[in-house]
């Protein structure tokens, strides 16, 4: 940790650690986090008792980097703005993104996007509490596209962030939608929530808490008494349709 000063604002169910100028920000990521863990529990149907949760916010990348250094490589890339480990998350301050994050997180006039910044904060109150009701390292085992679509999917970036919406209507005019073995890295993201979409259209909510409280396995598809060749066949024809009907409701191709 470098010199600079933090201070720490108290809630119920989390502290806010935070640099001493950004008070309103510490406020606004505790409403986003509290908004992401609330949706997340709803969502999910789940009635738990939560730990204190500890939200880091960092002024700049090589701060950002100083505080993640034993969770993952330094230095952290653009695309890296929030890490969470079980009780803790650490956030980039958005105040920092012009110079210290990608483009993505910008709006037009090069300032941080707000809104993508709350979106962001959700996203990762999703992954704690699927860590938490979680076997242990079961989340290092699971692949990409699974975690990854519960955040994009209960977050609602899949129709809100301009950038994802557009990517899914490249890969739609393409006819190009990934194979489920190829939902990693971006593609986890773009596609991943329309995985877990469907298994809840097809199977319920309560078979997605299972699989997440009692199993630690990467084969997410013999809990779904499928394989993933077949499954794979219907999904694709669901996230083909219900992408489309998300595109058009964006109004995009702007």
């Amino acid at each position: 940790m470098t010199d600079n000063t933090y201070k720490i604002l108290h809630f119920k169910k989390a502290r806010v650690i935070y640099p001493e100028n950004e008070n309103i920000l510490a406020k606004q990521t505790y409403e986003n986090f509290a908004q992401g863990i609330n949706k997340t529990l709803e969502f999910f149907g789940l009635d738990i008792d939560l730990p204190l949760f500890n939200i880091f916010i960092t002024p700049n990348r090589k701060e950002y980097d100083s505080f993640v250094s034993h969770l993952t490589a330094t230095p952290t890339d653009k695309s890296r703005v929030g890490q969470p480990q079980l009780e803790d998350l650490y956030l980039l301050s958005p105040n920092a993104y012009p110079t210290d994050a990608d483009k993505f997180y910008l709006n037009k006039n090069g300032s941080y996007d707000k809104d993508i910044y709350n979106r962001i904060v959700v996203h990762e109150a999703v992954h704690m509490i699927e860590e938490f009701i979680s076997p242990k390292d079961s989340m290092e085992v699971r692949p990409s596209w699974w975690s990854e679509g519960l955040a994009v999917l209960v977050s609602e970036q899949y129709k809100l962030d301009s950038d994802i919406v557009k990517r899914l209507e490249k890969d739609l005019i393409s006819g190009q939608i990934p194979k489920i073995k190829d939902l990693d890295g971006a593609n986890a993201y773009i596609w991943g929530w329309s995985v877990i979409r469907f298994i809840i259209e097809n199977l319920g909510t309560d078979k997605i808490t299972y699989i997440m409280k009692e199993t630690c396995d990467a084969d997410i598809f013999k809990y779904l008494q499928t394989t993933e060749i077949e499954f794979e066949k219907k999904w694709r024809k669901f996230a083909l349709n219900t992408t489309r009907k998300i595109i058009e409701s964006s109004g995009s191709s702007n």
